[in-house]
């Protein structure tokens, strides 16, 4: 729901929660939201479009290497 008093902000949010009530999570996964430089970032997103990959299964593998050295 928006509040109408509210403006256009909350017009803005409330579609962007939508988005993302919408977003379908493959089976036997959840989301992971973590803070890293901006260049890095843009490097990663680059060097997996170069390769074709998806950044979550690249990340999925680089978390799964380290948990077998580190549990």
């Amino acid at each position: 729901m928006v509040d109408e008093d509210a403006g256009g902000d909350a017009r803005i949010l409330d579609i962007a929660q939508r988005e993302k009530m919408s977003k379908k999570i493959p089976e036997g996964m959840t989301e992971l939201s973590v803070y890293v430089d901006k260049d890095v970032k843009l490097k990663f997103k680059v060097a997996c479009t170069k390769q074709g990959k998806p950044m979550g299964e690249i990340v999925n593998t680089l978390l799964k290497d380290w948990l077998k050295t580190n549990e």
